[in-house]
């Protein structure tokens, strides 16, 4: 597993007269390369504060002309490890990009848009030296 650095610092906003915040940390990708994407993104919301699946979507690259392909397809789901909620993002097709980006948006009142670049770690090196009979 590897962690990998946004574009910027995690986002926080605050929402209408509430005192509600969001932020968003950064993308843990916990698939390798060749399988489908499974990126692992924590969520730090306010006490309390229910979060609702259907306000994250995938974005489309802000700029046109982007030579990096972007993860525009995929599913979102809502997990809770200990005290944290993770935003799990997965695709049902392998991933085969060894670099692209991703752009998570928070709908509901939000509005915030935060990019990822990823970089999913490539399989392990299949040698005969591991035991591993390769195809010739």
């Amino acid at each position: 597993m590897r962690y990998f650095q946004a574009n910027s610092l995690a986002a926080l906003l605050f929402a209408s007269a509430q005192a509600n915040a969001l932020g968003v940390g950064d993308a843990l990708i916990t698939s390798r390369l060749g399988q489908p994407l499974r990126a692992e993104i924590r969520l730090l919301a306010s006490p309390g504060e229910n979060l609702d699946v259907s306000c994250f979507h995938l974005g489309k690259p802000a700029v046109t002309g982007d030579d990096l392909p972007w993860v525009t397809k995929g599913k979102a789901s809502l997990q809770t490890k200990g005290q944290q909620t993770i935003l799990v993002i997965t695709t049902s097709v392998p991933f085969n990009e060894p670099i692209a980006m991703l752009a998570l948006e928070v709908g509901c009142g939000m509005g915030l848009r935060r990019e990822f670049t990823l970089l999913p770690a490539t399989p392990e090196d299949l040698t005969p030296a591991n035991g591993v009979s390769l195809p010739g």
